[in-house]
């Protein structure tokens, strides 16, 4: 066979460059699996805290009606009175259906104990069942802080005897959230960008991300609890003093792992 032909000239050709273009991709590889391997395990951490400042714009407070009767028929009756007002008040003062949930509702007997002498001079002691008690609970989401004073007066008026956990909140939270979180985020890429700029450190890929908020009242809405007012029915008139909402800082605090290359 002769090799000097033109054809074979060319084929011989074409075998050289497919075997000088597999040992240049070899190569290739070998550097940047090389370059991997010697990145791997080296790791750095950057972490930041962002801050959002906002305004409540909910209030949630709890009403309570607790009654003691001998009967279950009379106490329930009263109750279910009492709590229809408060429910119908606070309608028709602009409160939502939605925004008004029972969250306890408890009847129980209650026992006393009677102790006595027996004939024989022996002291005893007995449980007896004596009345009965009722206890419900509903949470009120209010929209517009005036009303706040307002709806308290009027509703221990009605028959509520426990005022409490009074708590300002953010509707929507995961929005706030979010926003200190890009904070923080943003925080890190630049501090990130100043270290590549003022030494060799080159960061790779993120290796990793963990975030962290302040906690919150009410399912992880911001706000504070704080006991109003315990009021008695003697105490139904007497107005509430006046409530603020004041301000919450939100903060979300972000970490993040480089790969250092």
């Amino acid at each position: 066979m002769d090799f000097t032909k033109k054809p074979f000239k060319w084929l011989m050709v074409v075998i050289g460059l497919a075997i000088v273009f597999a040992l240049v991709t070899f190569g290739f590889y070998q550097m940047v699996k090389s370059d991997n391997e010697s990145s791997q395990g080296r790791t750095t951490t950057l972490t930041a805290e962002g801050k959002v400042t906002v305004i409540p714009d909910i209030a949630k407070i709890s009403f309570s009606i607790a009654l003691e009767n001998t009967s279950i028929e009379k106490l329930t009756n009263e109750n279910n009175l009492k709590m229809q007002m408060v429910i119908d008040y606070l309608k028709s003062a602009g409160i939502k259906e939605k925004d008004i949930k029972t969250t306890n509702y408890s009847l129980y007997p209650v026992y006393e104990e009677k102790c006595f002498n027996d004939h024989s001079g022996f002291r005893k002691c007995n449980s007896e069942l004596t009345k009965y008690k009722l206890d419900q609970v509903i949470e009120v989401t209010i929209r517009d802080f005036a009303k706040i004073d307002t709806i308290i007066s009027k509703v221990a008026e009605l028959g509520i005897n426990n005022v409490s956990n009074l708590a300002f909140s953010v509707e929507d939270i995961e929005k706030v959230q979010n926003e200190a979180k890009i904070q923080a985020i943003q925080k890190i890429m630049e501090r990130a960008n100043d270290i590549s700029n003022a030494t060799k450190v080159r960061f790779g890929r993120i290796i990793n991300i963990a975030e962290n908020y302040n906690n919150y009242a009410y399912n992880k809405q911001i706000g504070y609890d704080t006991n109003v007012a315990r009021l008695e029915s003697s105490m139904a008139l007497v107005a509430p003093a006046p409530i603020e909402a004041g301000s919450k800082d939100i903060t979300a605090t972000v970490s993040i792992t480089f790969e250092i290359k």
